[in-house]
């Protein structure tokens, strides 16, 4: 078995995806995503990951002159090409505990019994980083919330 057909079988989603990964952010930001994609080292997870980020955007949202309006893109993920995951060590490192409805210490034990592999972090942390741009393209969803 080749090392892609081994990465491509290693990856599944549990049942916090739906066969999609999502990105929570605001509408200020949206159109240049439809125009230009989404850039290298872009962070999609669970769609309550997705729509905890949408609902605390970056305090540069407000320095644009935009509105905070959240948005949630979901992704199949056909679209992704799984050799370019890498695992969230920001959520590593401080965890979404209130959204994933987990205590700090119960998400780091299972982070510290897991291989730290890009399945435990979507298993355990519900979120990835995509290593690679992504264009955009109209079958995804969005969502404004």
């Amino acid at each position: 078995m080749s090392l892609i057909q081994k990465l491509l079988k290693e990856i599944s989603l549990n049942s916090h995806f739906d066969n999609e990964l999502h990105h929570g952010t605001q509408i200020i930001s949206l159109e240049h995503i439809k125009e230009h994609g989404f850039h290298k080292d872009t962070y999609f997870g669970s769609y309550r990951i997705a729509d905890y980020y949408a609902g605390n955007p970056p305090d540069n949202v407000y320095g644009r002159g935009g509105e905070a309006e959240p948005v949630i893109i979901s992704i199949p993920i056909k679209y992704f090409n799984k050799r370019f995951f890498t695992v969230d060590y920001n959520s590593v490192d401080e965890p979404l505990s209130y959204t994933l409805e987990r205590s700090e210490d119960d998400i780091w034990d299972d982070w510290n019994n897991s291989d730290k592999n890009v399945q435990a972090s979507l298993d355990i942390l519900e979120s990835i980083i995509y290593t690679k741009e992504l264009p955009w393209n109209d079958e995804f969803k969005i969502e404004y919330i």
